[in-house]
């Protein structure tokens, strides 16, 4: 992600609105790689914790903001998947309003939000879970359900709902686009100018048709890899946590898998991509010094 952010800043190509998004969610996915070792060191004597009590310093205010840092990145995480649903759609759904409505101020704006709404949520637990019941066990462990898997679910719930509409309506639209209803794809005068003239657009409609059909199998890819990755973990801390059905009892393995999955999706931003994007690969390999650019 660190290589995937450096890559996108050095090459003005490639600040694209949607690459600045996806450099924000690599951000995320930093920061959260950043956070699960801090996590991995909590628990050992050595480790960060173990080090704040010995200072006999608050471990409560370090717990809760801890458990505050993984949750906010979550939602930030499924702030940028949304987010990146509907620029793709309104990319395709305004082939030439685009440029004039989704400017990259408005972009930027976007992730700003985006980020102050985490910072937000991030900075909940401090202010609601100092209490002595809520440090009864650790909290980092014994997450408050009204925090950390409620409010997360339908965060996930509605991520997904937005990027499965989204890519929908993107798959329905390059089918019109291809049958040849126009009417349907952009603004209904310049396509009615096309079929006037069909002609001289042919070759104008065929490049869109081909962009086009790139973006739906960007989204595609990326709604694939985030469902394989996101989908079972999710799936089994909602009827563990919110509906109390026992699972995987006893199965350590089990779980460490699903827990896996959902760190492993922060790394599929990269090679997505850089599969899918030729000029994310062209930059890659110039950065790379022992690469033969031609090779």
């Amino acid at each position: 992600n660190i290589l995937l952010i450096t890559i996108i800043a050095r090459n003005r190509s490639l600040h694209t609105n949607t690459n600045i998004l996806v450099a924000s969610l690599a951000v995320t996915d930093v920061l959260m790689g950043f956070q699960c070792v801090m996590f991995a060191k909590s628990g050992l004597k050595w480790g960060f914790r173990s080090w704040i009590a010995e200072a006999n310093l608050n471990l409560q205010v370090y717990d809760t903001f801890m458990l505050g840092v993984n949750c906010s990145l979550v939602v930030v995480s499924l702030l940028h998947v949304s987010v990146l649903a509907v620029d793709r759609y309104l990319y395709i759904s305004w082939p030439f309003r685009y440029t004039r409505r989704v400017t990259r101020n408005r972009v930027l704006a976007t992730a700003a939000g985006m980020w102050t709404l985490g910072i937000i949520y991030m900075l909940l637990p401090v202010a609601l879970f100092q209490a002595s019941r809520y440090q009864k066990t650790c909290i980092l462990v014994d997450v408050p359900i009204g925090y950390g898997y409620e409010p997360l679910a339908v965060g996930y719930v509605v991520c997904l709902t937005v990027v499965i509409y989204c890519t929908t309506k993107m798959i329905k639209l390059a089918r019109d686009h291809r049958l040849g209803k126009n009417k349907k794809f952009g603004e209904g005068g310049v396509w009615k100018s096309c079929r006037e003239n069909i002609n001289k657009h042919e070759e104008k409609d065929r490049l869109l048709r081909k962009a086009n059909l790139k973006i739906i199998k960007f989204v595609l890819v990326v709604l694939g890899t985030f469902l394989a990755c996101t989908f079972p973990p999710i799936a089994m801390l909602t009827l563990v946590k919110v509906l109390n059905v026992t699972l995987f009892s006893g199965s350590y393995v089990a779980i460490d898998v699903m827990h896996f999955l959902i760190t492993a999706n922060s790394g599929m931003n990269f090679l997505t991509i850089t599969y899918m994007n030729k000029n994310f690969r062209k930059a890659l390999l110039k950065i790379i010094p022992f690469c033969d650019f031609k090779c």
